[in-house]
């Protein structure tokens, strides 16, 4: 891009500017200024400050606890859909009612669903439960031992 003659200059004028502003003494750097020697009301401007501070905390802390109280966290537990004892001894008192119930590995457990493996945690889990619910079952006596058998 072309840059006229105007737009020239003005680059120039700001550049003395700058080197001008750069020239004088800064306040803080090289200038510093003069303390109050007695301050004139009984508030100082530090106490005022504080104040100031405070009343601030204080309003933050308003709207943050107005924050909390309106927001109620929930804590999930992701827990497995596994097959579990309860199931189990539901699933057998029920065959055992209708008297469909002749073997409980046989009849008693959920079907595998095909595309699990066959050594995965939920059909040991299965496995398990029914095994646990079994030995209940024959511990009150609604089913025999030898329902409880494995079929060799």
């Amino acid at each position: 891009m072309r840059r006229t003659v105007d737009q020239i200059d003005e680059l120039l004028r700001m550049r003395a500017a700058a080197d001008w502003l750069e020239a004088t003494p800064q306040f803080g750097v090289s200038v510093f200024a003069r303390g109050k020697a007695v301050v004139e009301s009984g508030i100082s401007g530090r106490q005022g400050t504080y104040f100031s501070l405070m009343e601030a905390c204080l309003g933050v802390l308003e709207r943050e606890l107005v924050r909390v109280e309106t927001y109620v966290p929930v804590y999930r537990i992701n827990l497995p859909a596994y097959w579990r004892v309860t199931d189990a001894l539901a699933l057998v008192r029920k065959k055992i009612r209708e008297g469909t119930a002749q073997n409980i590995w046989k009849d008693c457990m959920p079907a595998r669903v095909p595309a699990e493996p066959v050594g995965s945690i939920s059909r040991r889990a299965t496995v398990a439960a029914t095994f646990v619910a079994g030995l209940e079952l024959v511990r009150q006596g609604e089913m025999s031992a030898k329902q409880m058998a494995f079929l060799m």
